[in-house]
């Protein structure tokens, strides 16, 4: 069995309710049908934090399962049934878990989460509102960098209640939770912070999804370029329209430019993290290194745009086809 705990926030119906320890199969929760949600869970096999937030933070769900059973198996599947209860005929855009790095003298406990992690994407196909969802994952050090406030001291992303702490300061709704500790780990917090972590990490704070992700290292990345009237930006029509009938194999997705890193670093991730052909807009800053290579000249309200596509992922017609059609292109490999 597990027991359940949790706050529920609904800003635009000025609704504020703190759940208090219960049985799991007493808990009942229905989301409303109008809204999109992201999920987070910081997987433990002791006490599970799950968030579950409207991509627009109308509404924001911290749950905290504690197991309350000698049987692991029980608690995993009690989890899983929490979960699909709450999200049943709901739209879910993500899935998001921590992923845990290999650390010196901690090899057990990674293996433990590497595990849960591994019941967290078996889920994404029994739970049907998952099956359209994205998986996520992310690195401790990585959220945590992104929600934790730095002018508090060093050394407090390893103190589960420091963590908490801070994610109050983001989400005041949660202090209430927050001062009532039914959980001593504060999973429910670790759960908010793996979300807002991962948005801030992979979108723009306008929402718009950055190129992001993990960087492979042996493959390589087409690059394309365009050069096109501002006003194509604004008609995804217009922007993909070059691809002729080759658009149903490369899909072509818009990604905001990544500027924590740097060109090559977008490109990798780009072609790293999906079969989809991404695009994105370039600066001027970039305009001005490729202009020289390729002979452009400097036009008003003109943007440059860079497509970007994984070779080993797409046939060989295909990519010859798109170097007809694109005559400014690249091949870019680790560096």
């Amino acid at each position: 069995m597990a027991r359940i705990s949790g706050l529920i926030d609904y800003t635009t119906k000025n609704f504020r309710k703190m759940i208090l320890p219960e049985p799991h199969y007493n808990f009942s929760l229905t989301l409303p049908e109008n809204l999109v949600y992201d999920v987070a869970l910081d997987q433990s096999s002791s006490c599970t934090g799950i968030a579950i937030f409207s991509i627009d933070n109308q509404l924001k769900i911290l749950l905290e399962l504690a197991r309350d059973t000698s049987d692991k198996e029980t608690f995993y599947r009690d989890v899983k049934q929490v979960l699909a209860n709450t999200v049943k005929n709901r739209v879910i855009r993500l899935v998001i878990c921590e992923d845990p790095p290999p650390v010196k003298c901690k090899m057990y406990s990674s293996r433990v989460l590497l595990e849960l992690r591994g019941r967290v994407e078996s889920w994404m196909e029994i739970i049907p509102e998952f099956n359209s969802a994205k998986f996520c994952s992310i690195f401790p050090q990585s959220w945590k960098t992104l929600v934790m406030d730095k002018t508090k001291g060093k050394g407090r992303s390893s103190v589960k209640k420091c963590i908490a702490e801070d994610i109050t300061d983001i989400f005041e709704c949660f202090r209430l939770y927050y001062n009532n500790a039914f959980n001593k780990d504060y999973d429910g917090f670790d759960a908010v912070g793996i979300l807002e972590g991962y948005r801030r990490y992979a979108f723009s704070p306008e929402g718009i999804p950055l190129i992001c992700g993990t960087q492979e290292k042996r493959h390589t990345s087409l690059v394309w370029y365009r050069y096109v009237p501002v006003e194509f930006t604004k008609d995804k029509q217009k922007l993909n329209e070059v691809f002729g009938n080759t658009i149903t194999q490369v899909r072509p997705e818009f990604r905001l430019y990544n500027s924590r890193y740097n060109k090559h670093q977008n490109i990798r991730m780009a072609s790293s993290n999906t079969d989809h052909c991404i695009y994105t807009l370039l600066s001027d800053k970039e305009f001005d290194v490729l202009k020289w290579k390729y002979d452009l000249e400097k036009k008003d309200n003109h943007v440059l745009l860079m497509y970007v596509m994984n070779e080993a992922r797409n046939t060989t017609g295909i990519i010859n086809l798109l170097k007809a059609m694109f005559p400014m292109n690249e091949e870019v490999v680790e560096l």
